[in-house]
């Protein structure tokens, strides 16, 4: 008989996930004799794992495995004992058919039958078999053995992801709304202490989710980190490669796999690492929205078998096309893919039509990864004297909206604008000022002024008492040293016009046109801004579209007024054009508009 100190493939324990490793047979096992002495010191392997029945005061249990067979072979024996192998199926022991042990239960994953435990070491024809070494007893003319396995190996029993980063050229980074806590840089997931908590840990506040985006339509990058747990089995492993795989769950809103393929990992420390893998174009065809959400496995065996690895989830943002020139706050990007990826939103046409939707309800709210910042109203002029930040400054009025929470017909208006552009809509966006044809000058003011636009409704007292043709109505200014002070926020905290008490105020404001949660905005302006795409023209600060700037002086203006020195005087809105047709020759100095065509071209990254 000769001793070969061979490693060689043992079952694993299912407790681990791992089936049965069964090595490959190419050749019959011829009949062989073999006498070996054997003895076991491991009392709890002295039970025989197919009977309740304790084995005898002078026999122990030996546990090994026939190359080739399907299961695990388990006979008693004693000192001096004689075995050779009959056929695939049996053995015989000291004369003595005995069969293989075929009774264990399937493995749940690869279908095979469970490993045995074995002894933590054997005395082998009197010589120490030391872990993790499994010596073959064999003759070296033939190519069957009689496995013998003692000792301990170390392995990963389970390992959950702690860490995942999204990478790529197309990956989009969505960025917090200013003035609320900043969402900060990759891994976008971070499950720090493996509670499951991520956004609103308060044990674990560096945890996080953050949103993601791609395009639909391009590649998408990931990589992972797991903390892996060990333990360790009585016998060596089959040689086979650490790795990691990964799939989403399917929904109605993530109908398409986002299938990380199984892929080498790298043990470092105590944790399992997936490199940087390309995920082929997981979001084909739509644009989509949702939650991501990714469940992890590993395989200590080369993908032979796998085990959970726990999961991750990501809110996700798949736009038509990367946004150009602009940040991504998380407001605007949801406003413009969330309700046209859930319609299924293909075309640009399609993709307006439903961020617009969003506007028409006149109830925007903001999005932020932590409730206590999440799902905030933005208003239209809640505060009546609000200001729309810099107009030199691109991109100025969406910010200062997402951080007042608060805004002007300029800032809705480059809200609306920049929801298309982070939905990757390439069609022309045109911020369109509305101001009236016809001038005034104040006395003592060299300058002439527009009117001022009286936005719906607004209730006309008889005939009027000015004395003026043009303007008919009079209102007197509560403030004469002040009269640009038409309005003020009374004590219980309600904006209204306030006009002098004598004569009284022939033109009074009414409830008319409601803002974005505001049931009546202020309603007086030098002029108004809108947006105008694919020649429609959009009133993000009203919910309101128009085919025309007629149709929207028509349905909008109630009247126009301006300061003669002494008093307002108002003339109802007559028949006919008072605004200009089309105002895309818009002042060069106008917010954010470029001097060539008047586009509007995206907030741009906020100074450092």
């Amino acid at each position: 008989m000769d001793n070969f100190g061979i490693e060689v493939p043992a079952p694993r324990d299912p407790a681990l996930g791992i089936a049965s490793f069964v090595p490959p047979v190419d050749t019959p096992v011829p009949e062989v004799e073999t006498l070996v002495t054997v003895s076991a010191d491991d009392e709890s392997h002295r039970r025989s794992e197919n009977t309740s029945e304790p084995f005898g005061p002078t026999t122990e249990g030996i546990f090994g495995q026939f190359l080739g067979f399907e299961d695990l072979v388990s006979i008693p024996f004693t000192e001096g004992i004689s075995f050779r192998t009959l056929d695939s199926e049996s053995l015989e022991v000291n004369g003595k058919s005995a069969p293989t042990t075929a009774e264990a239960p399937s493995d749940p994953l690869s279908g095979e039958r469970p490993a045995r435990p074995v002894p933590a070491s054997l005395s082998i024809s009197g010589v120490k078999a030391e872990p993790p070494v499994a010596e073959l007893l064999t003759d070296a003319s033939i190519r069957g053995s009689y496995a013998m396995y003692g000792g301990s190996t170390q392995i990963i029993s389970s390992a959950k992801v702690r860490e995942v980063t999204f990478g790529g050229a197309d990956l989009i980074t969505i960025v917090a709304d200013p003035d609320t806590p900043a969402y900060g840089d990759p891994p976008q997931w971070v499950d720090s202490d493996l509670d499951g908590l991520t956004n609103d840990d308060p044990d674990a506040p560096n945890d996080r989710a953050l949103p993601i985006g791609y395009p639909m339509n391009k590649d998408a990058v990931v990589s992972a980190r797991f903390q892996a747990n060990f333990t360790t089995i009585p016998y060596p492993i089959p040689p086979g490669q650490l790795m990691i795989r990964g799939a989403n769950l399917l929904s109605a809103a993530q109908p398409y796999y986002f299938t990380i393929p199984a892929t080498a990992a790298t043990l470092v420390g105590n944790d399992v690492v997936l490199p940087e893998t390309t995920i082929a174009n997981p979001f084909p065809g739509t644009m989509n929205y949702g939650s991501i959400v990714i469940q992890w496995e590993f395989s200590n065996n080369g993908g032979t078998s796998w085990s959970s690895a726990g999961k991750s989830e990501n809110q996700l943002y798949v736009p038509l096309d990367k946004p150009v020139l602009s940040v991504v706050y998380h407001t605007p990007i949801h406003l413009g893919v969330a309700a046209a990826a859930l319609a299924g939103a293909s075309t640009e046409t399609a993709a307006i039509a439903k961020i617009w939707e969003n506007f028409e309800t006149r109830e925007i709210k903001n999005t932020h990864i932590k409730a206590a910042y999440n799902g905030k109203k933005l208003h239209y002029y809640k505060d009546w004297d609000i200001t729309s930040g810099d107009p030199k400054v691109l991109g100025a009025p969406t910010m200062k909206l997402l951080k007042d929470l608060d805004g002007t017909c300029v800032s809705w208006s480059f809200l609306f604008a920049d929801a298309m552009f982070d939905a990757g809509i390439k069609a022309k966006k045109y911020i369109m000022q509305f101001e009236s044809k016809t001038t005034y000058q104040t006395p003592g003011n060299p300058y002439p002024y527009p009117e001022n636009l009286l936005i719906k409704n607004w209730d006309f007292a008889g005939n009027g008492t000015s004395g003026n043709n043009t303007y008919p109505y009079q209102n007197t200014p509560n403030d004469p040293q002040n009269p640009a002070t038409m309005f003020s926020k009374s004590v219980v905290g309600t904006w209204h016009y306030e006009w002098g008490a004598l004569p009284a105020a022939e033109v009074t404001d009414q409830a008319g046109l409601p803002g974005q949660n505001t049931a009546n905005p202020r309603a007086s302006f030098r002029d108004h801004v809108v947006v105008k795409v694919n020649g429609t023209y959009y009133d993000p600060s009203y919910g309101l579209k128009w085919a025309s700037v007629q149709a929207w002086e028509d349905g909008a203006v109630a009247g126009f007024m301006v300061y003669d020195g002494a008093k307002y005087v108002i003339r109802k809105n007559p028949t006919g054009a008072n605004v200009p047709a089309d105002t895309e020759e818009l002042p060069v100095d106008k917010e954010g508009v470029t001097k060539a065509d008047g586009e509007y071209p995206g907030t741009p990254l906020p100074p450092p």
